[in-house]
């Protein structure tokens, strides 16, 4: 609030976060704006009913099995174990559908036991698909999971197959043949301030189930989405306001996707990528901020250190396409310093 106060130029990721404190005190926060997170969208595409049979043969799942995608850290913010819970209910209420949960994380990080709590909420190991990698050739495959450190099929490296987190070497293309082989996505967290998988399951054309609180506000007013209700609890400590996700709104949204025809599913997929990329393509929200740089006043700054180097505000900087080596230009050329290692975890 003190940063919000002060900084003429204070942008959130989401519209929730300006409104409440616009709520709170008007003249303090009426400067305050909002810039979604951007994307490529070119790498983020549909894949076709061919192609989508193709990789699941690839990968032995059966083309008329639905599949409820998952995707994010597994972190205690992100509710894994809410979405096991309301799947086991489903299956016991509707037997007569054939659905597995694909979650596209990592069961090494310190979040929830996913093995465990599957196990105990009644649902079966082949109920729950993950995503391997290879650390060695970078191959992936979908399959149940049968721990960490598996060995490659693919090039033969020796417990080199782990399930997909933030290491990851799954590049953004590939991960869009992933996310497109599911037939819907859930996002469900307790707050978040963007949730990058939002937009992403969009443009690849899945059906989304939304928590309908903070960054999900922006995505949940959109009629292709379906809203997930709940209600609200306060975190130990920081006292901030947390959702708790409705079971029940999950298990209607398994057995609508179960029971939605294939072409009914790709016109509501056709319609969230449509109004994705228009709102969240790079070049539109870069063009904003290009717009607002050029637009700012230049400002009498002392660049001199007490080191006695100078800053150069006018280096010319080269287009280099790996994201942290352009931004280490951006430390070295600009500010003359090198950026803090631990900046980038």
């Amino acid at each position: 609030k003190e940063w919000a106060q002060n900084c003429p130029n204070h942008w959130f990721w989401a519209s929730f976060g300006v409104k409440a404190l616009q709520q709170e005190d008007n003249d303090k926060y009426k400067h305050l704006k909002w810039m979604y997170g951007c994307l490529d969208i070119n790498e983020w595409n549909t894949i076709t009913k061919r192609e989508k049979d193709d990789l699941r043969q690839k990968n032995n799942i059966d083309s008329n099995t639905t599949i409820f995608l998952q995707l994010g850290r597994n972190q205690l913010r992100k509710l894994y174990g809410s979405t096991i819970e309301s799947f086991s209910k489903f299956k016991k209420l509707h037997p007569e559908h054939k659905a597995k949960l694909h979650f596209h994380c990592s069961y090494s990080d310190q979040g929830f036991p996913l093995e465990r709590l599957t196990t105990e909420l009644g649902l079966k190991r082949e109920d729950v698909l993950v995503t391997y990698y290879c650390r060695a050739c970078s191959e992936w495959e979908i399959k149940p999971f049968y721990g960490e450190d598996q060995d490659c099929r693919f090039c033969g490296a020796q417990k080199a197959r782990a399930t997909a987190g933030v290491t990851s070497t799954i590049n953004n293309r590939e991960l869009a043949k992933i996310i497109g082989m599911s037939d819907a996505c859930v996002s469900v967290y307790t707050s978040g301030g963007f949730e990058y998988i939002n937009p992403q399951a969009l443009l690849c054309g899945l059906p989304l189930l939304c928590t309908e609180y903070s960054s999900g506000e922006d995505f949940v007013n959109q009629p292709f989405v379906t809203r997930l209700d709940g209600t609200y609890t306060y975190e130990v400590g920081t006292g901030f306001r947390k959702h708790v996700p409705n079971i029940n709104t999950m298990i209607k949204f398994y057995k609508k996707i179960c029971e939605t025809p294939y072409d009914k599913k790709m016109e509501i997929g056709k319609e969230g990528r449509s109004w994705a990329a228009k709102t969240f393509d790079v070049n539109i929200i870069g063009k904003q901020l290009e717009e607002w740089i050029d637009n700012t006043p230049k400002h009498n700054w002392d660049f001199e250190i007490k080191k006695g180097v100078l800053k150069d505000p006018n280096a010319q900087i080269e287009d280099i396409k790996d994201n942290r080596e352009w931004i280490k230009q951006l430390y070295n050329k600009i500010l003359k310093c090198e950026p803090d290692p631990n900046g980038w975890n």
